[in-house]
């Protein structure tokens, strides 16, 4: 076994005497030794290289990590793929497929580059070609021509943002113009193979919001009896109580948003056990990601480059499941 400063590629490799963030508790591991071979972590160690240097096969490179911090995989809860994001995202939303497949492959490849391995695309337009020639999301067909490619984070992704008609340019989302319309529409994004749902709770009517409490119920109630959750965009007081009064009945929702954030909207929150987060990039340390995520060898950790709309975003979360952490 030789030792070395900086890895080579190809081969085994063992990251000797760090510290290592597991989410198992409160303080780091330390000296922790990781093996790696082709990607994929293949085992933790307690103790430095010297330790682990039995654990190992002959030929295996050790990399001298004291002094580094290893940490599982990182998840963006809040991600637009396949847009390109800036002031003019909306807009932006429109360019040729081409345009946004590419602006997709680059976003990704930067949230790789950034340690981020899971991620939860919350809308993308609907096109033609995401991969296998159906109309769908842009970013469903993409998830599946990714799975299980190397160098591709795992994705769970929504729809195509449904609004009501007027609010966004129509060749963006899919509009609808009434409860029915909107029901329908939900259901048909799951028919395409949609992870969860994406409502846009702001109207066209500033201040106004486009739907009844009794209406987004109704889908949220429709949706969870297919195993999915709902999420919902909103930007604005009227619309932040909405997804308050619409999970009146469905404890332990998650809200997103940075307007709107008033003292009567936070007693309704802690009244219907909705919580709020703010939109960040976060890494999920729960044992629900951290087996997949740990699999992957973390790249390092900083600024990911995925298109991301503002606003805020209402997370709900599905009777017996654990519900998407996730603005536009």
């Amino acid at each position: 076994m030789t030792s070395e400063q900086v890895p080579v590629p190809g081969g085994p490799v063992l990251y000797a005497g760090a510290a290592l963030a597991d989410g198992l508790g409160p303080a780091l591991r330390t000296p922790v030794s990781v093996a790696v071979d082709d990607g994929l972590v293949t085992g933790i160690f307690d103790g430095d290289g010297a330790v682990a240097a039995d654990q190992v096969g002959p030929g295996t490179r050790v990399v001298d990590a004291s002094g580094a911090s290893i940490v599982p995989g990182l998840v963006d809860c809040h991600s637009h793929l396949t847009l390109q994001g800036g002031a003019q995202w909306i807009e932006r939303g429109s360019d040729q497929t081409p345009d946004l497949v590419d602006a997709a492959e680059r976003n990704a490849a930067a949230l790789v580059q950034a340690g981020v391995r899971w991620v939860r695309d919350v809308g993308s337009p609907r096109r033609a070609d995401g991969g296998d020639g159906r109309e769908r999301a842009l970013a469903l067909g993409l998830r599946d021509r990714w799975r299980g490619q190397p160098g591709y984070p795992y994705i769970r992704a929504a729809g195509t943002w449904l609004t009501k008609a007027g609010t966004l340019p129509g060749d963006l989302t899919i509009e609808v113009a009434d409860a029915d319309g909107l029901l329908a529409a939900a259901l048909a994004q799951l028919d395409d193979g949609a992870d969860l749902v994406k409502l846009y709770l702001d109207g066209p009517d500033a201040g106004l919001a486009p739907w009844s409490a009794e209406e987004v119920r109704a889908v949220v109630a429709a949706v969870h009896a297919h195993g999915a959750t709902v999420a919902a965009h909103g930007s604005g007081l009227a619309n932040c109580k909405l997804a308050a009064d619409a999970r009146r009945r469905h404890a332990g929702a998650r809200v997103r948003h940075r307007r709107g954030h008033r003292a009567h909207t936070r007693r309704e929150r802690r009244r219907t056990g909705v919580h709020a987060v703010g939109d960040a990039l976060v890494a999920d340390l729960r044992k629900h990601h951290h087996d997949g995520a740990l699999r992957r060898a973390a790249g390092p950790v900083g600024d990911h480059g995925a298109a991301g709309g503002g606003g805020g975003e209402h997370q709900d979360r599905a009777p017996g499941r654990r519900g998407d952490r996730g603005g536009q």
